[in-house]
């Protein structure tokens, strides 16, 4: 007997201590239930689509307006930036946010990816909302994307997309459209669409000319714009390292050329692939992947 109740008090010390996380996972917002193509009625359970995200009530985003250019996440306890500034690289993103001064607070830093994606709200996009996809207590920049349409910027993340030879790109979150550049095969044309949508995480190079990706890069075409907004945070259990393991990444024989390429020592351009399919397209067997041998 005295075991059992032992037991009881560990789980219930144990659920206690659960429910203090400093980072609770938040709710997407997202109220509305859909089937395949668009929005139902909320089924009843044992039915086709039932049980989907619409369905869970669980920590709803709030966030309060601080009044002094900073946004706090009720759930989360991050402090946020209210203002995303101006549009930057990689580089200046993170230099700019170890320097940001807002609030009277100077321990800012940019968000990783997981962090970002707390603050997205998916009930908000463009084509619905007419909104960015973020609560209104942050400011939010309009701009015109690539086909003429109102939307909203990609903001960067600290998180690196990394390969088994190269970490030129990172990731960042779309709070507006994620457009990419599909390609008719039929007729060769290309359509700009909005292949992923608001909320999306995709990754541009951290440097170079976004005008030398005309039509995107990816299968999917995705829009490459190298120069992203940028929403600061603050706060949680993330302490700096002062070290790191030891470098393990493969070092690439080509130099990069600034454009998220890669330059062979014979001056051709093409792009590092992923490692499994390095073998099946590296045809000259030259250890580097051209132009004329992507897929």
């Amino acid at each position: 007997m005295k075991t059992i109740l032992m037991i009881r008090l560990v789980l219930v010390a144990a659920l206690a201590n659960a429910g203090e996380l400093t980072y609770p996972v938040v709710d997407t917002g997202q109220i509305r239930c859909y089937n395949n193509t668009t929005e139902i009625a909320y089924p009843p359970a044992g039915a086709d689509f039932f049980g989907q995200d619409a369905y869970y009530n669980g920590h709803q985003p709030a966030y309060k307006d601080n009044g002094d250019g900073t946004v706090t996440d009720l759930n989360t306890h991050l402090l946020w930036t209210q203002d995303p500034g101006h549009k930057k690289t990689f580089a200046q993103a993170a230099a700019g946010a170890s320097r940001c001064e807002v609030g009277g607070y100077s321990d800012w830093r940019l968000p990783n990816a997981k962090e970002l994606q707390s603050i997205v709200d998916y009930e908000r996009c463009p084509d619905v909302t007419h909104s960015a996809a973020l609560d209104p207590a942050f400011d939010v920049t309009a701009m015109t994307n690539e086909a003429g349409q109102e939307d909203y910027a990609f903001y960067w993340t600290s998180t690196s997309h990394c390969s088994v030879f190269s970490a030129q790109a990172a990731a960042y979150v779309a709070f507006g459209r994620s457009p990419g550049w599909m390609q008719d095969r039929r007729t060769g044309r290309y359509t700009l669409m909005d292949v992923h949508g608001a909320g999306s995480q995709r990754s541009d190079p951290k440097t170079g000319n976004a005008s030398m990706f005309p039509r995107g890069r990816g299968p999917q075409g995705d829009v490459i714009r190298i120069s992203n907004l940028v929403r600061c945070v603050r706060g949680g259990v993330a302490e700096p390292r002062t070290e790191g393991p030891d470098i393990e990444m493969k070092q690439s024989r080509h130099s990069n050329d600034g454009r998220g390429m890669q330059r062979s020592p014979q001056g051709q351009q093409g792009m590092e692939p992923p490692a499994q399919h390095f073998t099946q397209f590296d045809r000259h067997n030259d250890g580097y992947l051209s132009q004329d041998e992507a897929p």
